[in-house]
């Protein structure tokens, strides 16, 4: 369940056809919950696309995946596959 700005923001992100997906928000507020959400319905929307997930480092993506909570049905492929890419390349290889 999203918070009415996690909402909001995923709204504004969508209504502008997923032109601009940066989300600053304080740590703690919801910002992973916020990128699936807006992956998700990007993913509705576009279902032959592809994502691209950027982060500073890979612990938060580990991180995000240890909590699958946030994955629905749908994205779990996609999203699963672009972690176990990350997972398995080493730290001087990741730009």
């Amino acid at each position: 369940m999203l918070h009415k700005h996690q909402i909001d923001a995923v709204d504004k992100i969508s209504s502008e056809n997923f032109d601009s997906g940066i989300v600053f928000y304080a740590t703690g507020t919801g910002k992973s919950k916020i990128g699936f959400e807006v992956v998700n319905q990007f993913n509705l929307k576009y279902q032959t696309s592809s994502i691209m997930w950027i982060c500073e480092h890979k612990y938060i993506l580990n991180e995000l995946f240890k909590n699958n909570k946030y994955i629905t049905k749908n994205l779990i492929i996609k999203l699963i596959i672009i972690y176990l890419f990350i997972l398995h390349q080493k730290l001087g290889q990741l730009h």
